[in-house]
């Protein structure tokens, strides 16, 4: 269920970023690089093993969060005008 919402979530982050001009370069590697964590969530936890559970629920979650806000906010400020 888990990997099915997460493949769900990356989706919905693509799309936002296709329907949302002002996100750029910043936004893609902010996805790409969410996604992967992501997939490294998946490989950290198995069905039965679930010692990784707080590094794979906590932190790495907490980074995929981080990493987007980032990367957002990067895309959306304003630039400095020169003048």
């Amino acid at each position: 269920m888990s990997e099915a919402l997460h493949v769900a979530t990356v989706a919905a982050l693509v799309a936002v970023g296709l329907v949302t001009p002002t996100l750029r370069f910043a936004w893609w590697i902010g996805v790409g690089v969410g996604a992967a964590l992501l997939v490294v969530e998946h490989r950290i936890v198995r069905p039965g093993d679930y010692r990784r559970m707080p590094t794979a629920f906590f932190r790495l979650n907490a980074v995929f969060s981080f990493t987007l806000l980032a990367a957002a906010a990067v895309d959306l400020y304003p630039p400095a005008h020169v003048g």
